[in-house]
């Protein structure tokens, strides 16, 4: 009796093991080792907020601090490289809109990784003004959200494509909000920022 429970036992524990992604650990590494203390990067792109409305458009540059394992934060999110008010626009209905003061909310934005590979992160409030002759709202708000990150590269990764929803509410001229979910979206990548790219992996 004992040896058919060993047997069956050996049997669960390969059949859990065959079930079990090789890369099932999705600690960060750099160079295909996982780090053993916190690691800074910098990313830069364009990330684009979609609604039925129209949306909003912004060069951003972000802070983000892998720690050991799998959880990490972003410290920062700021339009890039000079001001908000150069590097933001309205699209679609908002078109006419001339973005400015820029306010993200509720730093650190938690980050972790997923065992496929990708990177959930958990975003803050961002606030801002519009003005325009034919900007149709005054004030723009958008609520937290989650939003995912796929790095290109399984390995070492030198950019990331963003996606995911988040509410967003229009203050209108008259006073009135609005409110809609929008389509978060990387335009089309994140770049991984030098000396980082082509070094971390999950």
């Amino acid at each position: 009796m004992f040896k058919k429970m060993t047997v069956l036992a050996m049997a669960v524990g390969v059949v859990a093991a065959l079930a079990l992604p090789a890369s099932a650990s999705a600690d960060w590494k750099h160079h295909q080792t996982a780090i053993q203390q916190n690691q800074q990067i910098g990313l830069t792109g364009n990330i684009r907020f979609q609604g039925g409305l129209g949306g909003v458009e912004c060069q951003v540059t972000s802070a983000v601090t892998f720690e050991p394992g799998t959880s990490g934060f972003i410290s920062s999110f700021v339009p890039e490289p000079t001001s908000d008010t150069a590097n933001c626009k309205g699209l679609g209905g908002l078109v006419g809109c001339q973005v400015h003061n820029v306010a993200p909310t509720g730093f650190p934005w938690p980050v972790h990784t997923e065992a496929n590979g990708s990177i959930d992160i958990e975003h803050g409030e961002i606030h801002s003004q519009s003005t325009g002759f034919f900007c149709p709202v005054k004030n723009i708000t958008i609520t937290e959200g989650t939003v995912v990150a796929t790095p290109n590269e399984a390995d070492t990764a030198d950019n990331v494509q963003i996606h995911g929803k988040a509410d967003v509410h229009l203050q209108t001229n008259s006073g009135v909000t609005h409110e809609e979910e929008t389509t978060v979206s990387s335009n089309p990548t994140i770049a991984i920022e030098a000396p980082n790219a082509n070094t971390y992996s999950i």
